[in-house]
């Protein structure tokens, strides 16, 4: 069964957009981990994918992250 919402989309695109759309809803001020962050995200243990994936983030992002 398709997904019609992701349909074209490929399984890399998917996770960044699950990681960055879950990154977006951390309050301000609060602090998670990569490996919190990947399971916030449904992505399992990937924490050094998250830690890799944002590394690549352009410099002028608005995604809190460090």
């Amino acid at each position: 069964m398709t997904d019609p919402i992701h349909e074209g989309d490929s399984e890399a695109q998917i996770r960044r957009t699950a990681l960055y759309s879950t990154l977006a809803q951390v309050p301000a001020g609060k602090v998670v981990s990569y490996g919190q962050l990947a399971d916030l995200a449904g992505l399992g243990r990937a924490a050094r994918w998250v830690g890799r994936t944002l590394s690549q983030l352009p410099g002028d992002t608005k995604l809190p992250w460090h």
